[in-house]
């Protein structure tokens, strides 16, 4: 999410764009390759910091951030274990900040047995509640999970047109090629 939407503010002119991520560079979810073509881009990064207090200081947006040390071990998903270090900051000014981190939703709403497996659902009395994306998936640590987001939120898209009584035709999703079948060499 946060390189996507970096790379995205560069192409929409925005003069100077940082990353900033607690943990190290090897530890991002990225592709190879991905944040040297970033850096080529204009795109700055900034590695074991951690949002520690973010204030208004006139038309900026003050950050307060701690450093962090890693450890040798790993902890979930093979990421390296992270700690403050005690006493040590990086304050830093932006005119805007986005906050794009990855976060596991919180769907109790859904009152489900833990799996969604649909994108609508009727939750405390509004019908066709969507859910898209990484919420409805969970995240995906292959090439194919962008691919997945954006048809969860197409077929979101035509239900709610359904919904207000268009008349869209439901696609064949049996015909679709998954990504890992295409062969991308032929788009070299």
């Amino acid at each position: 999410t946060a390189i996507d939407v970096a790379r995205t503010l560069i192409r929409i002119g925005v003069k100077e764009v940082y990353v900033i991520y607690r943990r190290n560079y090897y530890d991002m979810n990225i592709h190879k390759g991905e944040k040297e073509e970033c850096e080529k881009e204009g795109i700055k990064f900034r590695f074991l910091l951690s949002p520690y207090m973010v204030e208004k200081k006139g038309k900026k947006i003050r950050v307060i951030f701690q450093k962090m040390k890693e450890a040798y071990e790993t902890e979930g998903k093979g990421k390296h274990k992270i700690f403050p270090i005690e006493g040590a900051y990086e304050v830093y000014e932006f005119d805007n900040l986005i906050k794009a981190i990855g976060e596991m939703p919180d769907l109790d709403f859904v009152h489900s047995d833990g799996e969604i497996d649909d994108i609508i659902y009727d939750v405390a009395g509004f019908s066709n509640v969507y859910i898209v994306g990484d919420a409805r998936m969970g995240y995906a640590d292959d090439v194919g999970m962008v691919v997945r987001a954006i048809g969860s939120a197409r077929r979101a898209a035509d239900e709610i047109r359904r919904s207000f009584g268009e008349d869209i035709p439901v696609p064949d999703y049996t015909k679709m090629a998954h990504f890992n079948a295409i062969d991308t060499r032929y788009f070299e």
